[in-house]
């Protein structure tokens, strides 16, 4: 799991739930979809370390999650394209942030 290399699930997982819920509202055909994934899986981030040393940052990670997916769905919207397999590829976000991904169980 992202949680046991230190990184925050909620900023990291987040940018591909509102990415979907932001592509839906938009009404992105299947490519542009796949595109705002791409746009928002590199902005998946956001370490644990504010539990260790302290800090205020534990807060924005909803929002920089949030704010990561909708503006790759508007990216996608208007024809920017991303990574097409932002999850499963040679340097994709299962290689960065899973252990042992298992990528057809998404």
């Amino acid at each position: 799991m992202v949680v046991d290399r230190g990184f925050h699930e909620t900023c990291t997982e987040g940018v591909f739930g509102a990415a979907a819920t932001a592509g839906y509202l938009l009404g992105l055909d299947h490519e542009h979809q796949v595109a705002a994934f791409g746009i928002a899986g590199s902005h998946a981030s956001g370490t644990q370390e504010f539990g260790h040393s302290g800090g205020e940052v534990k807060r924005l990670h909803a929002g920089l999650g949030a704010s990561g997916g909708i503006r790759g769905a508007k990216l996608a919207a208007r024809g920017f394209t991303g990574p097409r397999q932002i999850l499963e590829g040679a340097n994709g976000f299962f290689k960065a942030f899973v252990p042992d991904p298992k990528p057809e169980q998404v």
